[in-house]
């Protein structure tokens, strides 16, 4: 009958021994690398319902591993729930705290932990069994170092340097490139914008947007005038508001240069039915000259018509200026947004 409580305690003693915890990390910390080694003895009481009290929590360190011998380096006991340290350097931090009706942990933190701090940690919970015994339970973790050597350190240092080196004799090719590619940018916008000074009349601004008359047609094809006013950052004016329609029309009277002007809208899909060519929306303005658009399917470009007052007509979209013809002088207009006319 004696034995019966020797069994009982040692078998309490495995049951419980799981429910204390160590937590190590990093395992390995490389000198100088690592910045923090924090070590964590923590035990909840919910998983010990053998354990009737805790009394202590100790954090020890043996720097051996064959044979530990352990030292105190931090506690925390529940009476007054105070920490005390054993000859812990500045860089160590410490909290804990024993909860006797939840979890009680212990936590040390090293800031830049050196080699010594490397060996064997165990965590010790000591207090009372549901049967009065004494009752301690214990867990151990291990730290190992990791040294970077001076001769390692310094060739890495070296293959860094030189890394650093190279990338900036790219970044210096780059820049170069850069710096080339922004020269023939300017030249270019320079070029176009004297070309485009030299080969339209320019009106002032209006609702942000600037219009162009070429001073010279030979031939029109509506696609080729496109593409010029999309090579100065625009495309054929599209006219949209009486506003901007009787804005154009006095330009285009105070020029007198032309006798068709071709805008940017088209009724060649289906006849009558007036689109913008870039958006294939409706047209908005209908200023058109008397008896127009009469062309029919001759016809299918929209126009300023110096005929018709400068009023709207329907003029066909591809012409020919030096050849016999109907005896009509044909140009384009060219809209561009103001962002565009730095070209």
């Amino acid at each position: 009958m004696r034995t019966i409580p020797c069994v009982f305690l040692c078998v309490l003693y495995v049951a419980v021994s799981w429910a204390a915890t160590i937590d190590i990390k990093p395992n390995v910390i490389t000198v100088p690398v690592t910045r923090n080694l924090e070590i964590v003895c923590s035990l909840k009481r919910v998983n010990t319902p053998e354990l009737s009290a805790l009394f202590s929590l100790t954090l020890l360190q043996s720097n051996t591993m064959d044979e530990p011998k352990f030292t105190s380096l931090a506690s925390v006991n529940t009476l007054d729930n105070k920490i005390s340290t054993f000859s812990l350097d500045e860089s160590a931090t410490v909290v804990g705290l024993i909860n006797n009706s939840g979890e009680s942990f212990l936590r040390l933190t090293w800031t830049n932990p050196m080699s010594e701090k490397s060996g064997l940690y165990r965590c010790s919970f000591n207090g009372v069994g549901v049967l009065g015994n004494p009752l301690t339970l214990t867990s151990t973790g291990a730290v190992v170092v990791s040294v970077t050597d001076h001769d390692s350190l310094t060739d890495k240092m070296t293959a860094f340097e030189n890394s650093s080196k190279a990338l900036k004799a790219k970044f210096d090719i780059l820049s170069d490139y850069t710096n080339n590619l922004h020269t023939n940018y300017n030249s270019l916008i320079s070029r176009l914008s004297r070309s485009r000074d030299a080969a339209f009349y320019s009106t002032s601004s209006f609702n942000g947007s600037r219009y162009y008359l070429p001073r010279d047609v030979d031939v029109l094809q509506v696609t080729w005038a496109q593409a010029t006013c999309e090579l100065y950052g625009g495309h054929l004016a599209e006219i949209d508001s009486n506003e901007e329609f009787h804005f154009v029309r006095n330009f285009l009277v105070s020029k007198h240069l032309f006798d068709v002007v071709v805008t940017g809208a088209n009724d060649e899909e289906k006849e009558g039915t007036w689109i913008y060519n870039r958006n294939k929306a409706p047209l908005k303005v209908f200023n058109w000259a008397t008896t127009e658009p009469n062309s029919g399917r001759l016809a299918n470009c929209q126009c300023f018509w110096k005929g018709g007052n400068w009023y709207m007509a329907d003029a066909r979209c591809v012409y020919f200026n030096n050849k016999p013809n109907d005896g009509y002088v044909y140009s384009y207009l060219c809209e561009v947004p103001e962002s565009s006319t730095d070209v």
